[in-house]
């Protein structure tokens, strides 16, 4: 009785595996294409953060003319986008408010204005 090893007959009857270099020309092949794709992808991502910059642009813009304070957080509590107007109305310093900054900033720096505010009351 002869037992034969399928495996090696498997290995075997795969065209990539008994030509190495098969491997080698597909991907030869396949490299321009993939490159001109990669190409076409990375132009539209530019694009697309060009259009975005402009909307980005012109709602801030808008959110400038604004007579009232304006600030939206994100869900970690971070600053994402506001107006000047905010700092005239509570009467932060310059810088306090700030893209990216933490809630906590503002909370601590209200609690400053408020202990300015007393101190100041207190004086009179």
């Amino acid at each position: 009785m002869i037992i034969r090893d399928k495996s090696s007959q498997l290995e075997a009857s795969n065209p990539r595996d008994a030509d190495p270099s098969a491997s080698e020309r597909t991907t030869e092949n396949t490299a321009p294409f993939v490159s001109a794709s990669l190409e076409l992808e990375a132009e539209a991502l530019r694009a697309t953060r060009v259009e975005l910059a402009a909307v980005i642009a012109a709602l801030k813009a808008g959110f400038e003319n604004l007579r009232q304070g304006f600030l939206v957080l994100d869900d970690e509590w971070r600053v994402m986008i506001f107006n000047e107007r905010i700092n005239e109305i509570v009467g932060y310093p310059p810088g306090v408010v700030r893209e990216g900054g933490h809630l906590y900033e503002l909370a601590a720096a209200t609690a400053a204005l408020a202990r300015e505010g007393v101190a100041r009351g207190k004086a009179k």
